[in-house]
């Protein structure tokens, strides 16, 4: 077995879990209009299961009414009512017939709140302050002692109707800057009375809410908290404080720790591209040595080797594994059969579990699974009729395209001009911080080599070829070239970001980069991780502003500790031998100098081959960047939407 601490058996309390692997809670915004439990939330814990996993806790559950309090997200479950209890049976009873125990977190949202999600309601937490929001300042209230008291006894009620819903475990969120964390972090807590000030004060709250959930399920069923390792916030709980913190929890009788980090509106507390793996692993240490109760961690472990060797070294007990199994449901199924190899690990992109979750207020979804939300709408079935089917490109959604259509049971093959198959991928996973993409690349090559794909490398595709092949369907995915503008004279003296990236051109010691946006940026660090002196160059107001919010400001961290400069609101005139001639806002002209100028100007869809086809084949479909320059997402999304329909 190749990863054996992984696949065996382990306790919380007296609760047998038959894997080391857990789904953390994850907010999936799938409730339904009275915040409950819907088909669509049963369908996603299920397909988890199914695929594995040895213990799922269900995602933050409010446990007082949203009206009073507010929410995280405009569609989140809430446990206060014994109305609730049918639908929560549906789903432990669901989750239960795959030999997977299941739990749930249950919190109140303190500072967490979201303002659109809780129209009317102000935060309330133990002081007030003024938190940083993701899009605005989010101002609290101080909760007053009949309100604390209130909500001690709502954790309660939420306790039992959790035991009688038949769920095996309780989870008590105490992290984050949420409900509980904001009474026992300094940062939110300035109270002076017994819920504030000293240490054993600002953990009252905490300490009474644990009391009291035991107290209503009973010293015999599994209760923990989740915690953070540290907060990750100036003014918040350190390391040694996140000890004490455990440690006060554990003297409370809780029968497991779950540890995390982060604080509320704090885009650190998002396990990005730029943190290492397993990034929490240094405190591992210090927390195994202050309790005795087992540990669970999360913190991008999307790769099953970091997780059996943090546990090999017996640092924690159970590894959560959240995105890595939105990615991937069966993640912990593929580690017990030995096939890491299909595992299509998670490339920690934040553009669904995250950007969409948060931002847009939609339901969680992944850039590189199209099915999650959509287990059952989205699986993939034999077509009716098998056909022969042409893919043209294999980036990402090309590869998309293959693997699905093969799945479905058609005759698939797949033609790539280059030598190798990726397409944007390959430029696109030479950045130091975006290595995980190289996964991607052999996930899909593994998968099209397993399926039987016929996969031509170094062949071009044209109209002549296609009518030779005599395909009954043809997927174009021949991607985007670079934008090479007309109106800066001289632009053939520049070479391009991809050619860059690729190391198709030799480039010099002092760089501009015309363009910040996202592929300026990376290509920016790139060069400078190389050590060269960089200074990007763009016409928009600022840089990387068509970056996600949570991506964008690790970017700008890192392009400034890496040295790179860049200048806004200026416009390349003309490049010379020498550098590039620019016009600013203020219409003043200036010349840059450099040894090389690269251009990252944009990217236009390569739609030939699309209108060479017109009329000429029986069914011909565009997906990916030769419709429209965008993202994996994007493309992998028209790969499988397209393929699901032929």
């Amino acid at each position: 077995m190749k990863f054996p601490k992984l696949c065996e058996p382990g306790k919380i309390g007296n609760l047998t879990i038959k894997n080391r692997m857990v789904v953390p809670a994850q907010g999936t915004n799938f409730a339904g209009p009275n915040h409950e439990v819907t088909d669509r939330i049963i369908d996603y814990y299920v397909e988890r299961a199914k695929g594995g996993a040895g213990l799922i806790v269900v995602e933050n559950t409010l446990v007082a009414p949203v009206e009073k309090f507010g929410s995280h997200m405009v569609s989140e479950l809430t446990m206060y009512h014994p109305s609730c209890i049918p639908g929560f049976r549906l789903l432990t009873d669901a989750v239960h017939e795959y030999d997977t125990k299941i739990a749930i977190q249950i919190n109140y949202p303190g500072g967490g709140i979201d303002p659109f999600a809780s129209d009317g309601v102000q935060a309330v937490t133990a002081s007030p302050v003024s938190l940083p929001g993701y899009f605005r300042p989010i101002l609290t209230r101080g909760a007053t002692i009949e309100e604390i008291h209130y909500l001690i006894e709502q954790y309660g009620k939420a306790a039992t109707i959790a035991k009688m819903a038949g769920f095996d475990g309780i989870e008590v969120h105490c992290t984050h800057g949420y409900g509980i964390a904001g009474f026992s972090s300094q940062y939110m807590n300035q109270r002076n009375d017994l819920y504030g000030g000293t240490f054993e004060n600002r953990m009252r709250f905490g300490t009474e809410i644990v009391r009291r959930v035991r107290e209503a399920v009973g010293a015999d069923f599994p209760v923990w908290c989740r915690i953070s390792l540290y907060e990750m916030v100036q003014g918040g709980a350190n390391a040694e404080e996140c000890l004490r913190i455990a440690q006060t929890y554990e003297a409370e009788g809780v029968v497991a720790l779950s540890l995390s980090s982060g604080s509320v509106g704090e885009v650190t507390a998002v396990q990005n591209r730029y943190m290492p793996r397993a990034f929490q692993e240094p405190y591992l240490e210090n927390m195994r040595n202050a309790v005795s109760v087992p540990l669970m961690v999360a913190g991008s472990f999307n790769n099953p080797e970091d997780a059996e060797r943090v546990l090999r070294d017996g640092k924690v007990d159970f590894i959560c594994i959240g995105r890595g199994t939105l990615a991937d449901p069966e993640y912990p199924k593929k580690v017990m059969e030995g096939r890491p190899e299909d595992i299509r690990k998670c490339l920690r992109c934040v553009q669904g579990c995250i950007v969409t979750l948060l931002f847009d207020s939609a339901g969680i979804d992944c850039a590189i699974n199209t099915e999650v939300g959509n287990e059952v709408k989205k699986r993939i079935t034999r077509a009716e009729k098998s056909k022969k089917v042409l893919v043209v490109g294999g980036g990402p959604g090309g590869m998309e395209a293959a693997r699905v259509a093969a799945l479905r049971g058609h005759d698939v093959t797949l033609c790539e001009k280059n030598s190798k198959l990726g397409g944007a991928l390959i430029p696109g996973s030479v950045p130091y911080f975006k290595v995980e993409h190289r996964w991607l690349i052999e996930w899909f090559s593994t998968q099209l080599k397993k399926l039987g794909v016929k996969v031509e490398l170094d062949k071009e595709v044209t109209q002549e070829v296609v009518k030779r092949m005599k395909p009954d369907v043809v997927i174009v995915a021949t991607g985007a070239v670079h934008v090479i503008p007309d109106y800066i004279r001289g632009a053939e003296k520049a070479v391009t970001a991809v050619d860059v990236l690729l190391g198709n051109k030799k480039v010099g010691d002092e760089v501009i980069v015309l363009g910040g946006g996202e592929v300026g940026c990376e290509t920016a660090l790139h060069l400078a991780e190389n050590g060269k002196k960089v200074s990007i160059i763009s016409a928009s107001n600022d840089i990387a502003l068509d970056m996600n919010v949570i991506n964008r400001p690790f970017t700008m961290l890192e392009l400034a500790g890496k040295g790179v400069t860049w200048v806004v609101k200026t416009q390349a005139e003309e490049i010379t031998a020498k550098g590039v001639n620019c016009i600013n806002s203020n219409l003043e002209r200036k010349t840059f100098s450099a040894d090389t100028v690269v251009l990252a100007k944009g990217m236009k869809p390569d739609d030939r081959l699309v209108q060479a086809l017109k009329g000429k084949a029986p069914e011909v479909y565009a997906i990916g960047d030769c419709v429209k320059s965008r993202d994996i997402k994007s493309a992998i999304s028209e790969g499988s939407l397209i393929a699901r329909r032929i």
